[in-house]
C-alpha cells in the first residue's frame, strides 16, 4: 500500500583540481569545476578534461597529494565522489591517451632542512608537489634525468609555491548554494524512469540464444484507497550514509495521479487529498519524529510533537524539508492495493 520514491539530485558538488602538464609547455594551473554530488570519479575527470581543453590524444591521471607525495590514484571510474574530502588537495597529469597502461615515473623535490625535533639535526624534507611522466621502452639514467628535465620546462616554473596546493573546496571562497527543491511529481517520474541494467545483470533472448543488456522500467498499475508515499532521503554508497534534505513540493488537496496509471479499465478516481505528514529531522545516526494530522471534524491541521500537541492557522506550514512519509486518500474509490508492473526492455543489437 506505499510507494518508496526516489529523491531526484541536482546538487552540485564545486571541485577545484590542480592540472599539471608533462610536457613542460604551459605551468600547472588550478581549475574548479561543478558537477553533480552524486557523480563517480568518472564525471569529475570528464568535466576537467573540458574545463582544461584536454586535447584528443591526451588522457588525465588524477591523485590525491599529500604532505608533498602522491598518495592515491583516481583510478575506478566507478568510485563515487564523496570519497574526496573537501580539504583535500588533487592534481591532473596531461599524459598521452596512447600510453593508458604504461608504467609511470614520479618525481618528488626534497631539500635539507633543520628540525627542532632533531636538535638542529638536518635531513631531507619533501617539498612542492611530484611531477609525473611516462617511461619509455628504453630507461636508463640519462633518459630519466631528460624526462625530469621536460616535467620542468628548462625551469618554467618554480615548484616552491606548489606547497600550497588549493584545497578541493575552500568554503570561505564560495557562496552557499539555495536549497535543493523539487515536486511530488519529479519523484514519481523518477521512480518509473527506464533504468538500463549492468552488464552484471544480462537478459537471456530467447530468440537470439544470447545474453543481452537490457533495461528496467516500473509502472504503476493500480492504486489503493489509502496511498502511503515514503520519500527516500536516506542515500546509501559503498562507504557513505547521508540524509537529503531536499525540499519536496508535495499537493495536498489534489494529488493527481492519472497520467501514471497503466490499468485504465476501472473508472475509481486517481485523485488524492493529504491528511498526515510523518517528519524526521536529524541526521543517519539519530533524530526525531513529528507528525502534521488533518482533523476532518474542525477542518484544521494539527502539529503533533511528543506530547505537544498544537494546531496550525497556514496549512503551507506543513510542507517543509523534514517531511519523509506522506499519507494520502483517495477523494472517490475503492481499496485495492498498490501493485506495480516490471517491463524489460531489450536493446536493439
Amino acid at each position: 500500500m506505499y510507494l518508496s520514491l526516489p529523491l531526484p539530485s541536482t546538487t552540485m558538488r564545486t571541485m577545484t583540481v590542480t592540472v599539471f602538464s608533462t610536457d613542460g609547455s604551459i605551468g600547472p594551473s588550478p581549475y574548479t569545476v561543478s558537477i553533480p554530488k552524486s557523480g563517480d570519479f568518472k564525471t569529475l575527470i570528464n568535466a576537467l578534461s573540458n574545463a582544461c581543453s584536454l586535447r584528443d590524444d591526451e588522457r588525465l591521471l588524477v591523485a590525491e597529494v599529500y604532505n608533498s607525495s602522491l598518495i592515491r590514484y583516481l583510478e575506478d571510474p566507478s568510485d563515487d565522489i564523496s570519497l574526496i574530502r573537501d580539504g583535500d588537495k588533487l592534481v591532473a597529469y596531461r599524459l598521452p591517451k596512447d600510453s593508458e597502461g604504461a608504467a609511470v615515473v614520479v618525481f618528488k623535490s626534497e631539500r635539507m632542512e633543520s628540525s627542532i625535533s632533531s636538535f638542529g639535526r638536518k635531513s631531507w624534507k619533501n617539498f612542492g608537489t611530484p611531477l609525473v611522466s611516462n617511461l619509455p621502452d628504453t630507461i636508463d639514467g640519462r633518459t630519466i634525468y631528460n624526462l625530469l628535465l621536460k616535467d620542468n620546462g628548462l625551469k618554467q616554473y618554480n615548484l616552491d609555491p606548489l606547497d600550497s596546493l588549493p584545497e578541493v573546496y575552500k568554503t570561505v571562497l564560495f557562496t552557499r548554494r539555495p536549497q535543493e527543491t523539487c515536486s511530488l511529481y519529479a519523484c514519481l517520474e523518477a521512480f518509473i524512469k527506464e533504468e538500463p541494467l549492468g552488464p552484471e545483470d544480462m537478459w537471456y533472448c530467447p530468440g537470439c540464444k544470447e545474453h543481452r543488456q537490457a533495461s528496467k522500467k516500473l509502472d504503476l498499475w493500480r492504486l489503493p484507497e489509502i496511498l502511503i508515499i515514503h520519500l527516500k532521503r536516506f542515500s546509501y554508497s559503498r562507504y557513505t550514509k547521508n540524509k537529503l534534505d531536499t525540499y519536496v513540493d508535495f499537493p495536498i488537496h489534489d494529488l493527481d495521479l492519472s497520467s501514471y496509471i497503466r490499468d485504465r479499465s476501472g473508472q475509481m478516481s486517481n485523485h488524492y487529498q493529504l491528511y498526515a505528514v510523518s517528519n524526521h529531522y536529524g541526521s543517519m545516526g539519530g533524530g526525531h519524529y513529528t507528525a502534521y494530522v488533518y482533523n476532518d471534524g474542525k477542518k484544521k491541521w494539527y502539529d503533533f510533537d511528543d506530547r505537544c500537541v498544537s494546531g496550525l492557522e497556514n496549512e503551507d506550514s506543513i510542507k517543509t524539508s523534514a517531511a519523509y512519509v506522506l499519507f494520502y486518500r483517495r477523494v472517490h474509490g475503492d481499496t485495492s492495493l498498490v501493485d506495480t508492473e516490471t517491463t524489460t526492455i531489450v536493446e536493439s543489437t
